[in-house]
């Protein structure tokens, strides 16, 4: 590979403009040890050029050292696949060429040492073992088990060539009742509403809508995390309900995270303009900014957000941003149907840092190991970070 294509796909991944193609391209070269001067070399270039963060413990050039130095950074030959070890070495260098995932304390050190036997886990609950939809008259479709028949046995509502669902737009067809979607863990599903509104649903997310949208307002439910592209319709707004906020629109995208176990709603717009309203709150959000709304607070803070992160889980990448490492693996559980487990002396620390994700969840872990600056084990069906 020339070095100005690499070059042009490092800096592509750093933006996060690079294509899945393009990723795998660049994944399979990094973990080719005769390519290391090269790669070696144009990181070395781009540390120079990325802007320090004083705000972090570790600088850039200290972080590529803690890497590259580090034994699972190539590919050795073990008793595993190389898939594998292709994965957790190129997606340890990839998190550092991101801009690094790091661990920092918000709260004052404690120097106490951590008494190991007390243990704080992180489990998320899923709707469904598999992808269904359920009707108000009681009918339920198996969604992967139907997907290679174009019907569905629900007047309207039909297969797509792309393998999500579409409603008919037939106002001949009569279709008065509720439908309701769950995704299960590590599953995304899109769907065409009766509109011609599309959404993307994250795993194990539940949204309930009409089957066909009819009265004065587009109402749907939301517990999970989905992306909306709403067909703009005049005097007839769309309003997205979760348990904290009530999202309305005429017209616009936006994402909704939402999962009612997490205590967490945001709001992000990336184009139009939506209302965001709590019981006793309301905004007016403008593209680029997010509304958040944490715990049993009515409060709406409003900040800024980038469009490629908050649809990072699109395009099957994890991305975080200063989150605290519960919710992070609330992340990584909902992919993944784990448990994770963790010490209790990890309050406080928070992550940065963006990763794809891999195909196992050993891989992401290893991924995140050999960057030196966490350890984990597996037992069982938990994972215990150390």
């Amino acid at each position: 590979m020339e070095k100005e294509r690499l070059r042009h796909l490092l800096k592509a991944y750093q933006t996060g403009t690079i294509t899945k193609h393009d990723l795998t391209i660049l994944l399979d070269y990094i973990a080719i040890p005769q390519n290391e001067p090269m790669i070696d070399q144009l990181l070395a270039e781009l540390m120079e050029e990325t802007e320090e963060d004083t705000a972090l413990p570790l600088a850039s050039d200290q972080l590529y050292q803690r890497i590259t130095a580090h034994s699972q950074f190539h590919p050795q030959p073990v008793k595993a696949s190389r898939h594998y070890y292709r994965w957790v070495s190129a997606a340890a260098a990839l998190l550092m060429i991101a801009g690094g995932l790091w661990w920092y304390f918000r709260s004052p050190v404690n120097n106490t040492v951590p008494d190991k036997e007390q243990l704080i886990s992180t489990v998320t609950s899923t709707p469904t073992e598999r992808l269904l939809l359920k009707t108000s008259s009681g009918q339920i479709i198996d969604l992967d088990n139907s997907g290679n028949n174009k019907e569905t046995g629900i007047a309207a509502l039909h297969f797509s060539d792309d393998g999500g669902l579409t409603y008919n737009k037939d106002e001949n067809i009569a279709l008065t009742e509720k439908h309701t979607i769950m995704t299960p863990k590590g599953r995304r599903y899109h769907i065409t509403l009766s509109d011609g509104t599309k959404v993307w649903l994250n795993s194990a997310t539940t949204m309930t809508f009409p089957a066909r949208f009819q009265g004065d307002l587009r109402e749907i439910e939301l517990d999970g995390e989905a992306y909306f592209e709403v067909k703009r319709a005049e005097n007839w707004p769309f309003v997205v309900q979760t348990n904290q906020q009530k999202i309305q629109v005429l017209g616009t995208h936006f994402n909704v995270n939402a999962y009612r176990e997490d205590q967490i709603t945001y709001t992000s717009l990336l184009e139009g303009k939506v209302n965001v309203a709590t019981a006793t709150r309301n905004t007016i959000l403008r593209p680029g900014k997010q509304a958040k709304t944490t715990g049993k607070s009515d409060a709406l803070e409003v900040k800024s957000i980038e469009a490629k992160d908050i649809l990072a889980w699109k395009e099957n990448m994890f991305v975080f941003n200063n989150e605290e490492i519960q919710q992070v693996m609330r992340q990584v559980s909902r992919w993944y149907d784990v448990e994770v487990v963790y010490l209790d002396g990890m309050e406080g620390k928070r992550i940065e840092g963006s990763i794809p994700r891999l195909e196992s969840i050993q891989e992401l872990m290893e991924a995140l190991q050999a960057t030196g600056l966490l350890h984990y084990q597996m037992k069982g069906g938990q994972i215990i970070i150390e």
